[in-house]
């Protein structure tokens, strides 16, 4: 499965919904994680 992550859209908003860690276990589980580049920068 591929996962993407993107990031925030919205001003002062830096979260983003995929932890280093859940990408992890994500891409050890098989799936292709794709995250835009910047996703998560602020926070």
């Amino acid at each position: 499965m591929r996962i993407g992550v993107p990031k925030e859209i919205k001003s002062s908003e830096y979260r983003v919904a995929l932890t280093p860690a859940g990408a992890a276990v994500l891409a050890a589980a098989g799936h292709q994680v794709m995250i835009e580049p910047g996703a998560g920068e602020g926070s």
